[in-house]
């Protein structure tokens, strides 16, 4: 599948009901770095990366905003698609170490719509050998078991963050498990995108 590109996805309104979900996220960050869960406002969903230098936490995809994403999903796919979900995504320093080494997501959705929907910095977005420059409200979409996918290099200064959403589909008449595809970041598959990335 190749790789498309949907400028302006979302109306205010849209973005509205997004941000009120990204805004209902709160995890409690101590002064040492570390985070509390609090189970009973159902923070036990989040998770925090070091090593990928984000925060992490799923949902179901909002009803007022699935006609729009499937309609995208049925102009670019010809299975009959499914959303299976939505992840939100944070990278910050205050995370960790903002990185996405090239990678498969190895899971069984055939469809990602990668969407950026908010930032205070510029980081792009590499698929296969390929960079694709991002702007909030845009998305890159894709499927994230057939294309290898990955963040350039970059330092992120105290507090630039970039905020990500990820609407995944499925052909829940034809589920496949790609779970073969988590190589280890230095398998060879990964070899000339790393090149890439390394600049060599």
């Amino acid at each position: 599948m190749s790789v498309h590109k949907v400028n302006d996805l979302f109306s205010s309104a849209e973005l509205n009901i997004l941000y009120a979900f990204i805004n209902s996220i709160v995890i409690p960050i101590k002064d040492d770095g570390t985070y509390i869960y609090d189970t009973d406002n159902g923070w036990e969903n989040c998770t925090i990366s070091k090593y990928l230098g984000r925060i992490q936490t799923s949902s179901e995809v909002p009803r007022e905003v699935c006609d729009k994403l499937f309609s995208i999903a049925k102009s670019i796919s010809s299975k009959e698609l499914t959303p299976s979900g939505m992840t939100y995504v944070e990278y910050n320093k205050k995370y960790g170490t903002p990185n996405l080494p090239p990678h498969f997501d190895g899971d069984d959705n055939d469809l990602i719509i990668n969407y950026q929907i908010s930032s205070n910095t510029s980081w792009d977005i590499g698929v296969d050998l390929g960079t694709h420059i991002m702007k909030d409200n845009s998305a890159l979409v894709f499927n994230a078991n057939k294309n290898i996918h990955w963040r350039p290099h970059k330092v992120f200064a105290e507090g630039d963050y970039v905020r990500m959403i990820f609407f995944r589909f499925q052909d829940v008449g034809n589920i496949v498990d790609n779970s073969h595809l988590r190589y280890s970041p230095d398998h060879e598959i990964y070899d000339e995108v790393n090149r890439i990335r390394n600049g060599l």
